[in-house]
């Protein structure tokens, strides 16, 4: 499986007062409500294992405590719009610990059935959680023609292909 770096995500949305921003070489400021997109993967089947590498503590700085928080994994369609009551939830990874700088790489083999097709991949967050990358056993990225369902405008010329069009 290909290592995603958390920071390369396609879409960031949030429902919270934190909006998920790159802070170096990860992902930061994630709250509950927030999520990042990352847009065009081919799953052929369901995965055997994710895994994502994070950090996290409670407390302030000067005095951190241990935490926990969960990072959610959803599909939807290429280009959907996300919600947690109508997108696929595949996989949910607790992670616990008590530095914002340790970083951490926690799996999960218990995911659920995933249909054979192409999907944007949807990270969520149940609290404040920084993350580095992540990764997925057996999928791959797809380039934006091989999608099937996807509309795609072409410039300068601006002319429209329609789902199942040759190109």
């Amino acid at each position: 499986s290909d290592l995603i770096q958390a920071e390369e995500y396609d879409e960031r949305g949030r429902e919270a007062s934190n909006q998920p921003r790159i802070e170096g070489d990860h992902l930061a400021f994630v709250d509950s409500g927030t999520w990042v997109r990352y847009a065009n993967f081919y799953f052929p089947g369901t995965p055997t294992q994710i895994s994502v590498s994070a950090a996290i503590q409670g407390g302030p700085i000067e005095s951190p405590t241990t935490a926990t928080q969960r990072v959610y994994l959803y599909l939807v369609a290429p280009g959907a719009s996300y919600s947690r009551t109508t997108a696929m939830k595949v996989a949910e990874i607790a992670v616990t610990g008590s530095s914002w700088y340790t970083y951490q790489t926690v799996s999960t083999t218990n995911v659920s059935k995933v249909p054979e097709g192409a999907y944007d991949i949807i990270l969520d967050f149940s609290g404040g959680i920084n993350v580095d990358s992540f990764s997925i056993d057996e999928i791959k990225i797809v380039e934006p023609a091989t999608v099937t369902g996807l509309e795609i405008s072409v410039r300068p010329n601006k002319v429209v292909y329609q789902p199942g069009e040759a190109l």
